[in-house]
């Protein structure tokens, strides 16, 4: 979800700059054509209705101008003559059809005017104003293939990116998470395997390596559990062979004996024979299960 936001968010941010800048340079190469569209049209009339403005031909005038207003972005045409009086004047209604007017239009158009000139004397005037409707559709409709391409992108590059993430990374790690949780519930015979050579790889034989590792430190602790169970059950031996309350008559005997190690080779016994009373204590070099076991050996000698 992070990834997609940060490639969403990038795609978006290439595309918004591109955009604009694709929406500025249209819009200026737009305006430069309906400058040139201006100026042409505006010489053109100029110089075609300067015969009727002589000869003071209304319907000539009305005729080379309608034929002018053909160009649909021509919104409205005024000519004027050298009184600066309206003698033409058309406009388009909401349908983009012609009417007649005889005031200027109001609002934002682009407007070229041209002296009608006769003998480098003035007879009139025509004034041209071309809207800007069709080249704002233009740039809409740019700006709204620019965003569906942008959109059509960004769901691609999410889907590749969550195909490739879920075959690369989710499903190798949700495997892996799945061998875990087998290895924690006790099972440390299944090996955890991957052929990847990658960081997830990696992890893997690492967590086997764990594996591994855990298995031979349970044996380890499982034999040492055995070891000291078995110690324990020796060392219960030795003390129930030792006397706890040795007697002899005429005196009082305290004794106690405390190995170093689970098992020690330390003895010591008060024994009886007829009039006689033997006092044993005897010390096994070395310490732990040998030396118990010979101090056992001993003990059941010298009562024999």
């Amino acid at each position: 979800a992070k990834l997609s936001l940060i490639l969403i968010i990038t795609v978006t941010a290439i595309f918004s700059g591109f955009a604009l800048f694709n929406y500025v340079s249209d819009r200026a190469k737009m305006n430069a054509e309906l400058s040139k569209l201006g100026d042409s049209l505006v010489k053109q009339l100029s110089e075609s209705l300067t015969p009727s403005m002589w000869n003071y031909d209304h319907n000539a005038v009305e005729e080379v101008a309608d034929s002018e207003m053909l160009e649909k972005q021509v919104y409205a045409l005024i000519v004027k003559d050298s009184y600066n009086d309206i003698i033409y004047g058309k406009k388009r209604d909401r349908d983009w059809n012609l009417t007649e007017t005889r005031d200027e239009p109001v609002g934002a158009y682009y407007i070229k005017v041209r002296d009608i000139l006769k003998s480098d004397k003035k007879i009139g005037d025509v004034k041209v104003f071309i809207t800007f409707k069709f080249m704002r559709e233009k740039l809409r409709d740019s700006l709204i293939n620019l965003l569906m391409i942008s959109t059509v992108l960004n769901i691609s590059l999410i889907f590749i990116l969550f195909v490739t993430i879920r075959k690369s990374v989710t499903l190798p790690v949700s495997r892996l998470a799945k061998s875990v949780r087998i290895i924690a519930s006790g099972n440390l015979e299944m090996p955890v395997c991957s052929e990847r050579k990658d960081e997830i790889g990696q992890l893997t034989s690492d967590v086997d390596r764990m594996r591994l590792a855990i298995r031979e430190m349970t044996e380890n602790l499982k034999e040492k559990e055995r070891l000291e169970s078995e110690m324990a059950i020796a060392r219960k031996i030795q003390t129930v062979l030792i006397p706890k309350n040795p007697g002899i008559s005429g005196y009082e005997i305290a004794a106690s004996m405390e190995p170093s190690e689970e098992v020690g080779g330390d003895y010591y016994d008060v024994i009886s024979v007829g009039e006689y009373d033997w006092m044993v204590i005897g010390d096994v070099s070395g310490h732990g299960l040998t030396a118990g076991l010979v101090m056992m050996m001993v003990q059941t000698a010298v009562h024999t």
